[in-house]
């Protein structure tokens, strides 16, 4: 190589980290029920740390190992046991969120008050828990005739910082103004349009509580000031088909902050977007195949209910007659994109056929293409992430692979990708 030049492109890697591939096993999907409706979702029902699953049909108790007891049915319209009462169908309302409103050390419900006539959510309110137990409630009034409360949302956060339990519906939040003895209401910005309400968490790590949103089209977030002023929705997702109707706010590959998981009922498909920087920043779509489709979805949710370490997901398909649990494998390793558990020269190979590296098309790449760090594209900077994470393992004969694996031993080639 002496006396010899070569022309390389360099490429300034940026701040970001990698776009984890998830791994789901979509053959151990199990019907756990038929006849199922769109309020499902996980909760350690009886304390024993095993997540259940809760339904208006009754509870499904997780046995820690990924299977479930025989049904409790809910023979009482709510479920009476350790202080809850969830998801059931309780005073007429069949929208509900649980927590101390009141600060006295029970479980209290808020709710979204039906018009059952006229098939319009036009009021909020909460439910005293009167014994402690769950057997007796009070209904508390606290705003009704709100004809433009039009979305299935209630959710209970501190969204003011003063460590008590406030109110949150698509159209306003109520701030819990004396432990739960009056509320003040404060209505969304009208310039922000009909935003849904989907969920409530620390989505930027700044210890208060943000708003996870969505238009018709585009998920995304709104950031809380800390007093309860939230700014206008930043942008994750714009390119949906139609507006989500299922969102949850889980860290789904461990990394300590809230990632999101969604379904979009439009495509029938299941996907989640991870909070690469733990701020608010979040990478692209990562599809998480299912077959058949999920026609009909209106819930997902996750926890670890085989206690393994990785998230399960449970979620419906066939128009909410069957739910489903879909097994957590782990994540896949930077560099594994036809994902057979090792980064090797097959991967490179893999990737090579896509033809898409540094082709002329932004944010064109998926993981399964080479975007490695989660950039949207395939270019230098994916080997560079994927090599310095030193899981490449090398062939061990000469073939076709084995030759790619000399090309990327040789220094020259590595310092072709370093910037």
């Amino acid at each position: 190589m002496v006396g010899q030049t070569r022309n390389c492109q360099f490429e300034l890697l940026e701040n970001r980290q990698l776009l984890t591939a998830l791994n789901f096993a979509a053959d151990a999907s199990r019907v756990l029920v038929v006849n199922s409706d769109d309020r499902n979702g996980f909760i350690d029902f009886d304390g024993n740390s095993f997540p259940d699953i809760a339904s208006t049909g009754g509870i499904w108790p997780g046995n820690g190992d990924g299977t479930f007891g025989e049904l409790i049915l809910n023979t009482d319209q709510h479920f009476k046991g350790n202080g809850y009462a969830f998801p059931g169908r309780v005073f007429g309302v069949d929208i509900i969120d649980i927590g101390d409103i009141d600060g006295d050390g029970d479980i209290d419900l808020a709710s979204i008050y039906s018009d059952e006539s006229a098939n319009i959510r036009r009021g909020v309110q909460w439910h005293e828990n009167l014994d402690g137990a769950g057997s007796e409630y009070r209904l508390r009034p606290i705003d009704f005739d709100v004809e433009s409360l039009r979305s299935s949302f209630v959710a209970l956060a501190d969204l003011d910082g003063d460590s008590d339990l406030d109110i949150a519906t698509n159209v306003a939040w109520y701030e819990n103004d004396a432990n739960g003895q009056s509320f003040k209401r404060h209505l969304f910005a009208e310039s922000q349009g009909f935003v849904q309400l989907h969920a409530v968490a620390d989505i930027d790590g700044d210890q208060d509580i943000d708003l996870i949103t969505s238009r018709t089209g585009q998920i995304g977030w709104r950031e809380n000031n800390g007093a309860g002023d939230f700014a206008a929705q930043r942008t994750i997702d714009g390119n949906l088909d139609t507006r989500p109707r299922a969102v949850r706010v889980f860290d789904m590959d461990g990394d300590g902050d809230r990632d999101l998981i969604a379904v979009d009922t439009e495509l029938q498909t299941l996907g989640w977007y991870e909070n690469y920087d733990g701020h608010g920043s979040f990478g692209r779509r990562q599809l998480i195949e299912i077959q058949p489709s999920l026609k009909g979805t209106a819930f997902v949710d996750v926890a670890d209910v085989d206690l393994d370490g990785d998230v399960d997901i449970l979620t419906g398909r066939g128009n909410r007659t069957q739910l489903i649990l879909i097994e957590g494998l782990g994540p896949f390793d930077a560099g594994d994109s036809n994902r057979d558990g090792v980064f090797d020269s097959s991967d490179l190979v893999f990737v090579f056929q896509a033809n898409e590296y540094e082709d002329a098309l932004n944010g064109n790449s998926t993981f399964d293409e080479g975007d490695w760090n989660g950039d949207g594209d395939f270019n230098s900077s994916d080997f560079v992430y994927a090599f310095q994470r030193g899981k490449y393992v090398a062939a061990s004969k000469s073939s076709v692979a084995a030759a790619i694996d000399d090309a990327f031993r040789d220094d020259d080639s590595r310092r072709a990708f370093v910037p």
